[in-house]
């Protein structure tokens, strides 16, 4: 399935921060059914003044525009874990509370971004609160997606942690800062990796248009085989470029449905 990250079809003038929830969410769910797209992945903005933090209300809007567009809402990225650190009980408190909303929502995946606050450490404390969050997730019925840019022996380390498997979440912008051969890193992690975040950047680690940055992202989508993976775009909200920003997502979806054929 191909999909997008919520907020990223809306217009802003806010360049700086391009998670910003849209007030209103309705037009990411028409756009996102107009361009053609089978998802949009849910996230918990690390800013507390756009958090997607759910409750009962927000839950039942999203189940009506669901229906309504006919997409889904597999995915659900914890970014509450960005600006507050894992080893804190108060990210098991909020993920406990959250929970039962994203069942509502039929959220079958958890993305666990380990950077910034939560960025990935090899301590005790650190492994044992993440432990405790993976057996939570499972135990719930939901797969644990770890999103982070450690390597493969140290995803191998966390995925000790479960007898249930733990996937891998490839995000090629935040890859690209760690690696200059993102072909030889994916072929690493294709094996776990269930989700694939779709973005670009620049030298100085920037966002930037899809269709710029030091990526191919043309050459990348090409070249492997993604009928098991999750594709989620996470491009700039480029406006005032609203329309050919939509053009590119399209063309992008024409090249992996034309691969597949």
């Amino acid at each position: 399935m191909i999909g997008i990250t919520l907020g990223r079809l809306s217009r802003t003038s806010n360049k700086k921060n391009i998670q910003i929830i849209p007030k209103n969410i309705e037009k990411e769910f028409f756009l996102a059914k107009k361009i053609g797209y089978d998802y949009i992945e849910l996230h918990s903005d690390e800013n507390k003044k756009c958090s997607l933090s759910l409750d009962e209300n927000k839950c039942k809007n999203i189940q009506l525009l669901k229906k309504k567009y006919y997409i889904k809402t597999p995915t659900f990225t914890l970014a509450y874990i960005i600006s507050n650190s894992l080893t804190s009980e108060n990210v098991f408190l909020y993920l406990k509370k959250q929970i039962s909303f994203f069942k509502s929502l039929d959220v079958k995946n958890i993305i666990l971004p380990l950077f910034k606050k939560s960025n990935f450490k090899q301590t005790n404390l650190y492994f044992q609160k993440l432990k405790k969050i993976i057996l939570f997730i499972q135990k719930n019925n939901m797969n644990a997606v770890i999103e982070s840019n450690c390597n493969r022996e140290e995803f191998r380390s966390i995925q000790k942690l479960s007898s249930k498997k733990i996937f891998f979440c490839f995000d090629i912008g935040n890859r690209i800062s760690v690696t200059k051969n993102l072909q030889n890193d994916l072929k690493k992690f294709e094996k776990d990796m269930l989700i694939l975040h779709i973005k670009n950047k620049n030298k100085f680690n920037k966002s930037v248009k899809l269709s710029k940055g030091l990526i191919d992202i043309n050459k990348l989508l090409r070249k492997k085989n993604f009928k098991k993976v999750l594709l989620t775009f996470e491009n700039m909200r480029e406006y005032p470029l609203y329309q050919k920003n939509l053009s590119i997502l399209k063309s992008y979806k024409k090249i992996i449905f034309d691969k597949a054929k």
